[in-house]
């Protein structure tokens, strides 16, 4: 059953598209044929998380994780916007 799934070579299956491709095709979509709300979207999206990202990484070291595993990195990043929204 594994090779019919995965083929011979190969250890594990790879997707190339995901399930919300159609939702993904629509949005582009959206962004290439109107461009005052693209422009809008982009004005929104720099006023609101950029700065926090920049804030995140300069100040609370997370230009690099140096935790091991995706639980590890999801606890330091959550733990950066504990301290990021108790400073606010």
């Amino acid at each position: 059953m594994r090779e019919q799934c995965c083929g011979k070579v190969s250890k594990f299956k790879k997707l190339d598209e995901s399930i919300h491709k159609p939702l993904y095709d629509k949005m582009h979509k959206k962004l290439t044929e109107h461009k005052s709300y693209h422009r809008r979207l982009v004005k929104r999206r720099s006023s609101t998380v950029e700065p926090v990202l920049g804030t995140l990484m300069n100040h609370q070291n997370m230009k690099r994780i140096n935790n091991r595993g995706l639980a590890q990195a999801n606890k330091h990043v959550l733990m950066a916007a504990v301290c990021y929204n108790l400073k606010k």
